[in-house]
């Protein structure tokens, strides 16, 4: 059952605002196990809901004024639907494609079930849909990178190589019979490039419709929300498999590509607060709700806009600005990577605690490996991807959860001997980290 938790200090249960405000449903299989697929997930969603009915009719009976109605058998994961089956919450259904969102709108039409859809992507596909059934929706903020601004980048940098003159030093060739040999390989070779340049226009054709395509699908990513709100749809943001350090250039994205800012505001506080049933305590700065502020140093949206004061039921929490340094060094060069070979201490903050052990990094720029040791476990995970960028270190990992495999990415910025940074594991969270580097054994 979800609950709406305040983001102050002191134990999470002193944090609850409001309990039991809905039910999170995905279609993911259990892998390995029943249910194993999509459909037997549906099959076993259908089951659990009809018990859950017949449960809490069977419940009220026995509760009631008959008598030899015989005594249920209690479930807790049956009676945790009965606020589903009563239309008293609803089902938070996560759905990231089209597909999915009309597997979930046959199985409401079935059941009759109150519903928000969640983590959506593809809105624009459903936006009729959506309006028609007046259903609410939290769209992802979990955006596609536009590549082609970092092509522009790399070819800024090898520009000048591109303009460098070409070495015209090269000796005459003198020799007649080679001469005459190029000479009688001139016309079949024309010939030949002819052929090759056919094929080359051919190849640069489907280029231009690749990326034509790719970018028509970025717009439609960057502008669904967009799409949906000009429709009425009531929308929110999910930010399930976003990382936390892209929240702002995303929802600048969709500013960029349409959507009001007075919406961007709405979807952050009223239209949530509405949604769970808290409006009355939260979602608006009036008196007597509850003062939960964010104070930034400019229009919260400015693309430099940073948050400097957040006030959680009044309480302050002060955030230092952060000064961005110039990559390039004053004769133009690329900032020096930081020194990242070596053995590093680790702590994240996860849900379960604090958790620590050892990065090792070893080889050079191109060509590092390296290793996470969890000082709780035995086994090693393999880190790839490895890149510094100036004094950013971003990697990744495997670990096994649930089951299956799940991809943990970290970005850590050092400062000297020190860093610190996020390990950001998809729907299961986002998590701070901190280390140092270790003393050469």
């Amino acid at each position: 059952m979800g609950s709406v938790v305040l983001l102050g200090d002191g134990k999470t249960d002193e944090q609850i605002l409001k309990e039991n405000v809905s039910v999170f449903l995905q279609l993911k299989p259990a892998g390995r196990m029943y249910p194993a697929t999509v459909i037997g997930v549906m099959s076993k969603w259908r089951e659990l809901y009809t018990q859950a009915e017949y449960l809490k009719k069977h419940k009220g009976a026995f509760d009631g004024e008959h008598t030899g109605v015989g005594r249920p058998h209690y479930d807790r994961a049956t009676e945790a639907l009965f606020p589903v089956v009563s239309g008293d919450i609803p089902i938070y259904f996560k759905t990231p494609t089209a597909l999915d969102a009309y597997k979930a709108f046959a199985l409401q039409d079935e059941l009759g079930f109150e519903m928000a859809i969640v983590e959506l992507k593809e809105g624009w596909r459903i936006s009729e849909e959506l309006t028609d059934r007046k259903t609410p929706v939290l769209v992802s903020l979990d955006l596609p990178e536009d590549q082609s601004e970092k092509k522009k980048d790399k070819a800024k940098d090898t520009s000048t190589d591109k303009d460098k003159p070409a070495d015209t030093d090269k000796p005459a060739d003198t020799d007649k019979s080679k001469k005459e040999e190029t000479s009688e390989k001139s016309k079949s070779g024309e010939e030949n490039k002819s052929v090759d340049k056919q094929k080359e226009k051919e190849v640069d054709k489907e280029k231009e419709r690749m990326t034509e395509r790719r970018q028509e699908s970025l717009l439609q990513h960057y502008s669904q929300a967009t799409v949906l709100a000009e429709a009425g749809v009531p929308i929110s943001f999910s930010m399930l498999n976003m990382k936390s350090k892209d929240f702002h250039a995303n929802v600048r994205k969709m500013i960029e590509n349409g959507l009001s800012p007075d919406t961007v505001l709405a979807a952050l506080t009223t239209v949530p607060a509405k949604m769970l049933g808290v409006d009355k305590y939260i979602g608006t700065v009036t008196a007597g709700k509850m003062a939960n502020l964010v104070i930034s140093t400019g229009r919260y949206f400015a693309e430099k806009s940073q948050v400097r004061y957040v006030f959680v039921e009044g309480v302050l929490y002060e955030y230092e600005i952060k000064k961005k340094k110039d990559k390039k060094k004053s004769s133009g060069g690329s900032e020096k990577p930081a020194r990242i070979v070596g053995n590093w201490s680790f702590e994240v903050e996860t849900r379960g605690g604090a958790q620590a052990g050892t990065i090792t990094i070893t080889g050079d720029d191109g060509d590092f490996q390296g290793t996470l040791y969890p000082d709780d476990e035995e086994d090693e995970s393999v880190l790839y991807d490895i890149d510094v960028e100036g004094n950013v270190l971003t990697f990744s990992m495997d670990m096994e959860a649930d089951g299956g495999s799940l991809t943990i990415e970290f970005e850590l910025t050092i400062e000297d001997d020190s860093f610190t940074g996020e390990a950001s594991a998809g729907e299961a969270g986002t998590f701070p980290i901190t280390g140092e580097r270790l003393p050469k054994s």
